[in-house]
């Protein structure tokens, strides 16, 4: 029997001695695990302090977070953003060289292949779609700087995003035409951003090229067997509409033209609508739902 004792005795020591102490299992976790828009998971063990940003359509994110102090790098600058050191985004070598100079330990990029050779845990690619993944990168600044006023501002926005698609489920779906600068007559791509920002506010567009091409040409086939119900053209180059109706008269009797449903929209919110995500959702719902923006703004 006093084996035994020693034996049950000896297996409680081991076994608490295995059991963490109480005050680690209220510690804070150190470090955080995020993802980005590869689906890649990354371990930052720290909040960045050094950030360089090779993706140009990030630096209005970080503007908005209010996180201009972390950055040490960008693409381009304007005002109080002229003082970070210029990035060559657009030449692999010479963006990497310049990010070990700048002992960058966090980068945003557009692409993997962006950069020649960089530590994988450090590189983080942004290629947002849609204004609900905007939302999430904001979050995501949040919880990475601890910053709860941002989380809480990511989250409301998030329930208004959801709120929108509740009081749009019923609603009518137009058929937007995008006319974008070029010879002639480019148009979008179906995974360009601005594209999803149109179908978040109730309507679509069926005018899109190849996915696999940057820009494609209008259909004539498209045009007839879908003519637009709303028609946007660049505020600066209105006279697109028309060049678009001399090449196209048939376009005429489409309910865009017959209704007068066409609208000026700013160029820069078209090449990158997440600069101001919820100003260009509001000026799509606007145009194609005024009856659901009524009076409110976001």
């Amino acid at each position: 029997m006093w084996r035994i004792a020693i034996w049950i005795s000896t297996g409680l020591f081991f076994w608490g001695c295995r059991q963490p102490p109480p005050w680690l299992k209220e510690a804070p976790t150190i470090g955080i695990r995020i993802q980005d828009d590869l689906g890649r998971t990354l371990y930052l063990p720290k909040p960045p302090q050094r950030v360089a940003l090779a993706a140009p359509e990030a630096l209005p994110l970080w503007e908005k977070a209010n996180l201009l102090d972390r950055l040490v790098g960008a693409c381009y600058g304007s005002g109080d953003n002229l003082r970070l050191f210029y990035l060559l985004c657009d030449d692999s070598l010479a963006l990497t060289e310049a990010l070990y100079k700048a002992q960058a330990d966090w980068v945003w990029v557009s692409r993997r292949n962006q950069i020649a050779s960089f530590p994988e845990e450090k590189i983080f690619v942004y290629n947002p779609t849609s204004p609900a993944q905007w939302v999430r990168h904001l979050r995501l600044l949040g919880q990475v700087y601890n910053h709860l006023a941002l989380i809480r501002l990511a989250d409301s926005l998030s329930a208004y995003l959801s709120l929108l698609n509740q009081k749009l489920q019923e609603a009518r779906r137009f058929r937007v035409l995008v006319l974008t600068q070029g010879e002639p007559f480019h148009i979008l791509t179906q995974e360009h951003p601005f594209v999803a920002y149109i179908q978040q506010v109730g309507g679509y567009v069926p005018y899109t090229a190849d996915s696999l091409q940057p820009s494609g040409l209008l259909s004539k086939d498209t045009l007839l067997a879908f003519p637009p119900e709303v028609i946007l053209v660049p505020e600066k180059a209105t006279d697109l509409l028309n060049d678009f109706l001399r090449v196209y008269p048939e376009m005429y009797a489409s309910p865009a033209i017959q209704y007068q449903r066409i609208f000026a929209f700013p160029s820069a919110l078209v090449i990158n609508p997440h600069a101001e995500p919820f100003k260009t959702l509001y000026l799509l719902l606007r145009i194609l739902h005024p009856e659901v923006a009524g009076q409110d703004t976001v």
